[in-house]
């Protein structure tokens, strides 16, 4: 059984003004709700963010590929 969620992000200024809200939608295949409750799902969903975040800014920074 596959597994569908979906992610409201609110995205904000500092001061707590807000800027925009974005949706997006996942598909998993992990099996049912004891292994994908949204919990788990939305650990996995930031694990991945912060993986990419670390793998671009050594790449942005050390090879100063946004010049």
């Amino acid at each position: 059984m596959k597994v569908v969620f979906q992610i409201e992000r609110r995205i904000s200024k500092l001061d707590g003004s807000e800027l925009r809200v974005e949706v997006a939608h996942g598909l998993t295949n992990k099996p049912g709700t004891r292994d994908a409750d949204a919990a788990k799902l939305l650990d996995l969903v930031r694990g991945h963010w912060s993986i990419e975040n670390r793998l671009h800014w050594v790449r942005d920074v050390t090879f100063d590929e946004d010049r």
